[in-house]
C-alpha cells in the first residue's frame, strides 16, 4: 500500500485488497496450525474459529469469512454514499495512543478506552465516518525482555461537508488535539512517531472505497520503527516513522493476534460516527442475514456446531511448544465468553 503507483486506487482495487489480505492472514494461521499438529477436537475448533465450521455463540472476529463479507459491505456502502453525497470531502486518519501498546506475553488490551477516545475525538472535529481499532506487531521494539510489542491504533475513513470551516488537514489536526500547547491533546506515541496522521483523499490518492478496504483489511504485515533521514527529516516532523513490513511476521505471532480475535465479537473493534454509524449499522444487519443463510447451508450439510469450550485451556495447549509463556489477554470491553 505504501509503494507509489501511477493510477489511483479504485473500487476493484478495494475488493482485491480485502480478498488478498484475508487470504494471506488465513494462510499464516493455517501454517501455524499445521505446525502445532493438534488432535482432532482442537483441529475442528480451529476450523470453527476461522469460520469454516459452525460454532456455538455469536460471530467472532476470528471468523475470517464473516469479516470479509462485512468489509465488502462497508466498501459497497461507502461507494454508494460517495455517489450520493458529492458535497463531502474525505480523509484517512491514523491515531496512535500509548494506551494501545501491549506485550504479546502479558497483553492488556484497552479496547473500550481506545474506541471511546476515537469517537470523542472525531465528534469534536465534527467529522463523520467509520473507524477501526487495528492490531499490528511492532517488530523492532522488544519489551525489555518481556516479549514482542503489539500496537493497537485507530484507522478512520471520515468525511465532512466540503468548504466548511473544518474542511482542511490543518483544521482537523487542530481539532483532534495536535500541536504544541493544544489543551485537547490526547493522542501520543512514545516511539517518537507522529500520533496523528491525516491524508486528504484527492483523486490521485484513490477512491474512498479503497481506503475503506484499507482500514478493514486482514493482518498481512507488521510495523518497523525507523528514524527519519535526509529529505524525510526536518523541522516540524517527528523523529521516527513506522514502515509496513512482512519480514518477521511469523505464523506464531499471527496466531497470537488471532487468539485475541477469537475472544472478541465480530464488531468489537469497529465504530461509526454520524452518518458513518448508519453505514456500520446497515452492514451489521446485512451480515446477520448472511450468517443465517450460512447456518442454514451448514445445517443442510449435516454439520453440527462445535460446543462452547474452555478457550484458556485451548490456547494454553496451542502455545505449549513455546519456551516463554503467553498469559491470557486482559480485555477492556466486550468479549466472547468461554
Amino acid at each position: 500500500m505504501s509503494g507509489k503507483r501511477k493510477e489511483p486506487m479504485t473500487l476493484a482495487d478495494a475488493k482485491r485488497k480485502i480478498a488478498e489480505s484475508y487470504k494471506a492472514f488465513e494462510k499464516l494461521i493455517r501454517k501455524r496450525i499445521k505446525e502445532l499438529k493438534p488432535d482432532a477436537d482442537d483441529k475442528l475448533r480451529f476450523k470453527a474459529l476461522l469460520g469454516k465450521h459452525p460454532i456455538a455463540g455469536g460471530l467472532r472476529m476470528s471468523d475470517l469469512a464473516a469479516r470479509k463479507v462485512f468489509a465488502d459491505s462497508i466498501v459497497d456502502e461507502v461507494t454508494q454514499f460517495e455517489k450520493e453525497a458529492s458535497n463531502r470531502s474525505f480523509y484517512h486518519i491514523t491515531l496512535l495512543a500509548d494506551e494501545g501498546i501491549m506485550s504479546d506475553r502479558t497483553p492488556k488490551f484497552c479496547l473500550r478506552l481506545l474506541k471511546q477516545k476515537a469517537h470523542r475525538a472525531l465528534r469534536r472535529a465534527e467529522l463523520q465516518g467509520v473507524f477501526v481499532v487495528e492490531i499490528q506487531p511492532l517488530l523492532n521494539w522488544p519489551q525489555k525482555g518481556e516479549g514482542r510489542t503489539l500496537l493497537a491504533h485507530i484507522h478512520a475513513l471520515v468525511w465532512i461537508e466540503s468548504g466548511s470551516d473544518g474542511d482542511s488537514v490543518a483544521s482537523i489536526r487542530q481539532a483532534l488535539g495536535d500541536g504544541k500547547g493544544n489543551t485537547k491533546r490526547s493522542w501520543s506515541c512514545q516511539f517518537g512517531a507522529r500520533p496523528i496522521v491525516i491524508k486528504s483523499l484527492t483523486p490521485q490518492r484513490g477512491d474512498p472505497a479503497y481506503w475503506a478496504a484499507y482500514i478493514l483489511k486482514g493482518l498481512t504485515d507488521a510495523k518497523s520503527r525507523l528514524p527519519r533521514k535526509g529529505r524525510d527529516a526536518g523541522e516540524g516532523k517527528s523523529a521516527f516513522k513506522f514502515r509496513n513490513t512482512t519480514e518477521g511476521l511469523r505464523p506464531e505471532l499471527a496466531l497470537r493476534v488471532f487468539e485475541l480475535f477469537s475472544r472478541l465479537p465480530i464488531f468489537a473493534m469497529v465504530g461509526g460516527v454520524g452518518e458513518g454509524a448508519s453505514v456500520v449499522g446497515r452492514c451489521k444487519n446485512r451480515l446477520s442475514l448472511w450468517s443465517v443463510e450460512r447456518q442454514l447451508h451448514w445445517k443442510s450439510k449435516g454439520k453440527t456446531s462445535v460446543p462452547a469450550f474452555d478457550q484458556s485451556a485451548f490456547w494454553q495447549r496451542s502455545h505449549k511448544k513455546r519456551r516463554s509463556v503467553y498469559k491470557p489477554y486482559f480485555i477492556d470491553g466486550p468479549t466472547i465468553r468461554d
